[in-house]
């Protein structure tokens, strides 16, 4: 009978006991779900050889709940737009680029997602390893530079955010642009010519001689500034059917070209004053469209308006000079006026990144996680 009850009393602390276990794992469950922290970002590196991002999409859309869901933004721009992809953001800390859903932003080795919510500060999504620089998105893919610490060259990768970084060529990348499916780039920085990288069989080219101080594109053929054309910087056009290289226009002292159409714009020195031209291609003939106390950052066209950014303000004209206003003035302006849609992104010498609307409307200052 004793032994009876021992058995008894054994089955009952052995129940006990269970019923104990699953308490407390019942309680280890929920408090960690309570306490748990949200992953932190995904570092790329380029020798990666396994899956190392989910689509942005999802991954940027939960992953700051303190934000909310980050919505998509539909950002466009016309035909009549020119600058964008020529924008002299390279090896600063100003990058951006677009992919049809959000606005791309590497402020130094992370990356973040600018969504629909200018109020929201950008959602971090990932970390590179090294310095990413001038992002570029093409068919899905983000082209970019990424910095060699030990040498302090520049290497050219693509990215489609959902693989591994792919190395394009062991060759030095210093700036690039993408035109008819090619990678148009230079090595060094005023030192050699115009290379091509042929996205179709990544066969590698030299397209010109001259040496190239920036260059530019209408979308079809390659615009280029050079001091070994002429006694002075002059712009030539490189035509990327026949090979030819042509001198554009000759103008002295001259910066900042774009190319829309049938002309070209750009900033001249001329007696103390800057004065942005509009000049033709076909006939040279020129107009003034203003005439600034300041040097110009960067000109930009957009929808058939031209965006000016100087280091005290951002104004906008007509591309005949008419109807001209300022639509932001600031201090120490030092990167920006890149448009995408109706958002100019720009900063300053103390690192802040802003954003306005054309209409110089909606100004934020955006707010980077630490």
């Amino acid at each position: 009978m004793g032994c009876l009850l021992d058995g008894v009393g054994m089955k009952r602390n052995m129940i006990t006991s269970m019923i104990l276990l699953v308490m407390v794992l019942m309680l280890s469950a929920c408090g960690s779900s309570e306490t748990e922290k949200p992953v932190d970002s995904q570092v790329i590196t380029p020798e990666q050889s396994e899956v190392i991002s989910q689509n942005p999409q999802e991954s940027s859309s939960s992953e700051n709940e303190d934000t909310g869901k980050l919505e998509k933004v539909v950002l466009k721009n016309t035909d009549q737009s020119a600058g964008n992809y020529n924008a002299s953001f390279s090896h600063f800390d100003f990058n951006l680029t677009y992919n049809d859903d959000f606005v791309i932003i590497i402020n130094w080795e992370s990356l973040y997602y600018h969504g629909k919510d200018i109020s929201s500060p950008p959602v971090r999504d990932i970390s590179f390893s090294q310095k990413a620089l001038e992002p570029k998105m093409h068919e899905g893919k983000m082209y970019y530079l990424v910095e060699d610490g030990y040498t302090s060259n520049y290497y050219l990768y693509s990215w489609d955010f959902i693989n591994q970084p792919v190395k394009m060529t062991d060759q030095k990348v210093y700036t690039f642009m993408i035109v008819n499916n090619q990678i148009i780039f230079t090595e060094d920085f005023v030192q050699g010519p115009l290379f091509s990288l042929n996205l179709a069989d990544s066969t590698v080219s030299q397209l010109t001689q001259n040496r190239v101080h920036n260059f530019t594109s209408d979308g079809k053929d390659v615009y280029y500034k050079s001091t070994d054309v002429g006694n002075a910087p002059g712009l030539v056009r490189y035509d990327m059917i026949t090979k030819e290289e042509t001198i554009a226009v000759f103008p002295f002292f001259s910066s900042n070209y774009l190319v829309l159409g049938n002309d070209v714009y750009y900033e001249e020195d001329s007696n103390g004053k800057r004065n942005i031209i509009r000049q033709s291609l076909e006939d040279q003939s020129l107009v003034i469209l203003k005439s600034l106390d300041e040097y110009t950052i960067t000109l930009n066209i957009s929808d058939g308006e031209l965006y000016i950014q100087t280091e005290s303000n951002i104004s906008t004209c007509h591309l005949d000079g008419t109807e001209s206003e300022i639509i932001y003035e600031g201090n120490d302006l030092k990167r920006g006026n890149f448009i995408i849609g109706n958002r100019i992104y720009f900063a300053d010498y103390n690192s802040r990144m802003m954003m306005i609307d054309k209409d110089g409307t909606n100004f934020t200052e955006l707010l980077f996680e630490d």
